[in-house]
C-alpha cells in the first residue's frame, strides 16, 4: 500500500512503512521501529536490503518491485494495526491465541494477542476449503499469510494449512472495557463489557440487542443458552467483532453469558406459537422427539404436555439429527423461520436430556388448522386413493401422504387406513395444503 513520497538523502522512496523510513534515513542501515520490540526476519531483512540497496525503502521508480519483495519478518497484532507493516506485507504472528474457533466448513477465525488490550485482535481469512484444519478457542498459534484487507477489515490471509502450527493452549483473561464510543479498537479481541441490558430475544440472525451498541450472539455458545431480557450485571464475556453499528459479542459457553436473565422470551413450543411477533432466536429447555428423518436432516419435536400449537419441525443443514430417536428428550436452540411454509426452527446447537418418553399422539378435529402444524396426530379412516408421484400418495381427505421420514420403506397402498405421523400444515394456502409424514409401518393399519 503506497502512503506518497518521501525524499530520503536525495532519492525519491514511495511505500515507506514506519520500520522502512527509519531504515531510510539511517543511510541503508537498518533499524527497528517496532512499538514492542519484536524481531525481524533478519534473512528478510537482507534480501530486501539487498534489492533496494540498503535503503530500506522501495524508491518511486521500482516501486512495481513492490510485490515482488518477501517482507515475511515476524510481528505482532499490534504492528499490523499500527502500521509498522502493511496490507499486502508477509508476515508471521507467533504466540497468539484463537479467540473464536475454525471448524470446517468455516472459513475464518479470530485470534488476539494474548494480553488483550485495544488493537490486540486480528481476523484469520482460509483461501482454501482446507479441510482437515480445526482451531478451537485457547489454541497458541503460529501463522504465516498475507496482510488483507476484506470486507473493510483488515485481516490475515492463510492459503494452507502448513501456514498454522499449532503449539499448546492457554486461556485468555478478558480485556474490561467501560463505556466506549467505537469498539473498533476491541475487534477480535476477548472483552468483559460490563454491565449490560438485554432488549430483546433475538433477531433472524439470532443476536439480541442490548443497551450497549452490540448485540450477543449465541452462535459459539455449545449449548442451548436460554436467553432473556433485562440487566445483566456481572460475569459477560465474549469476543467482539463484526463493524461499525453492526457489533457483535460471542460468548463460548453458558458461563460465559454471567448473570444473564432467562426470563422474557418463549421457552415452549406453544408459547412461541401464540407470540404476536415470532423471535428469530428460540431456544427450548426441554421438548420431546417425536419423528427423525432417516439422513438425521430433519426432525420433529412437541412440548411435554403435547395438545394444539405444540409441534414443530426441526432443520439441520449439517444433518446431525440422526443420532435422535422417537421419545428422547432435548433441549435445543435455533432460529425460527416461516418463509418455506409450515414454521422451522433451525437448529443451532443441541444437547440430549437423560429422559426418553412415549411422544403424545393428538387426534385434531381438522387437519387444516394451522395450529397442529408440527404435531403428531392419527387420521382416519382415511382412504388413499393413488400415488401422482414417487413418495406420495392422495387421500379422499385432501391430505398428502409423503415419504421422507420413511428408511426404505413404500407408503401404503389404495385402500382405508388408519393413519398416523407428523403433520405440515402450509398456511400460504388456502385452504392450507396439508402433509403427513408416517415414520414407519407402524404408523398405518387397514380398517375392514
Amino acid at each position: 500500500m503506497l502512503r506518497g513520497a518521501r525524499q530520503v538523502g536525495g532519492r525519491r522512496t514511495a511505500g515507506c512503512t514506519g520500520k522502512q523510513r527509519a531504515a531510510a534515513d539511517a543511510g541503508g542501515r537498518r533499524t527497528e521501529a517496532r512499538p514492542h520490540g519484536t524481531r525481524s526476519d533478519p534473512r528478510a531483512a537482507g534480501l530486501l536490503a539487498a534489492i533496494l540497496g540498503g535503503t530500506g525503502c522501495v524508491p518511486a521508480d521500482r516501486k512495481d518491485e513492490l510485490p515482488s519483495i518477501p517482507i515475511g519478518g515476524a510481528t505482532t497484532i499490534y504492528d499490523v494495526h499500527t502500521g509498522v507493516v502493511d496490507s499486502g506485507d508477509e508476515v508471521v504472528l507467533s504466540g497468539v491465541v484463537a479467540g473464536l474457533p475454525r471448524s470446517p466448513p468455516g472459513a475464518w477465525f479470530v485470534v488476539q494477542d494474548p494480553a488483550g488490550g485495544e488493537y490486540a485482535g486480528l481476523e484469520v481469512f482460509l483461501l482454501h476449503a482446507l479441510p482437515g484444519v480445526v482451531v478451537a478457542p485457547g489454541d497458541i498459534l503460529t501463522l504465516r499469510g498475507v496482510l488483507s484487507t476484506r470486507n473493510g477489515r483488515l485481516g490475515l490471509a492463510l492459503d494452507s494449512a502448513a501456514a498454522i502450527v499449532h503449539t499448546g493452549t492457554t486461556e485468555l483473561a478478558a480485556t474490561p472495557v467501560g463505556p466506549v464510543a467505537d469498539w473498533s479498537p476491541y475487534n477480535g479481541v476477548l472483552v468483559d463489557p460490563g454491565p449490560t441490558t438485554v432488549l430483546d430475544c433475538g433477531d433472524l440472525a439470532g443476536q439480541a440487542t442490548t443497551d450497549r451498541d452490540l448485540a450477543i450472539d449465541l452462535t459459539h455458545v455449545p449449548t442451548p443458552a436460554v436467553l432473556g431480557t433485562g440487566p445483566l450485571s456481572t460475569g459477560l464475556r465474549g469476543v467482539l467483532h463484526g463493524v461499525p453499528r453492526a457489533w457483535s459479542l460471542s460468548p463460548r459457553s453458558e458461563a460465559e453469558l454471567g448473570d444473564a436473565p432467562t426470563d422474557g422470551c418463549p421457552t415452549t413450543i406453544a408459547a412461541t406459537r401464540s407470540a404476536d411477533d415470532l423471535p428469530g432466536r428460540l431456544a427450548l429447555p426441554e421438548v420431546r422427539v417425536t419423528a427423525v428423518q432417516p439422513d438425521g436432516g430433519r426432525a420433529f419435536v412437541q412440548d411435554l404436555d403435547g395438545g394444539s400449537a405444540s409441534g414443530l419441525e426441526l432443520v439441520a443443514p449439517d444433518r446431525t439429527l440422526d443420532t435422535l430417536a422417537p421419545g428422547d428428550h432435548l433441549a435445543v436452540a435455533g432460529l425460527l423461520r416461516d418463509d418455506t411454509g409450515p414454521l422451522q426452527l433451525v437448529v443451532t446447537a443441541q444437547a440430549p436430556i437423560d429422559r426418553s418418553t412415549s411422544p403424545l399422539l393428538d387426534r385434531p378435529d381438522s387437519p387444516f388448522d394451522p395450529a397442529w402444524d408440527g404435531a403428531l396426530v392419527e387420521l382416519g379412516p382415511v382412504s388413499v386413493t393413488g400415488s401422482p408421484a414417487a413418495g406420495r400418495a392422495a387421500t379422499d381427505l385432501g391430505v398428502e401422504l409423503v415419504d421422507v421420514l420413511l428408511d426404505g420403506t413404500a407408503l401404503p397402498g389404495e385402500g382405508t387406513w388408519l393413519l398416523r405421523g407428523a403433520l405440515r400444515v402450509d398456511a400460504r394456502d388456502a385452504p392450507p395444503t396439508v402433509q403427513l409424514l408416517p415414520r414407519g409401518p407402524g404408523d398405518w393399519d387397514p380398517v375392514p
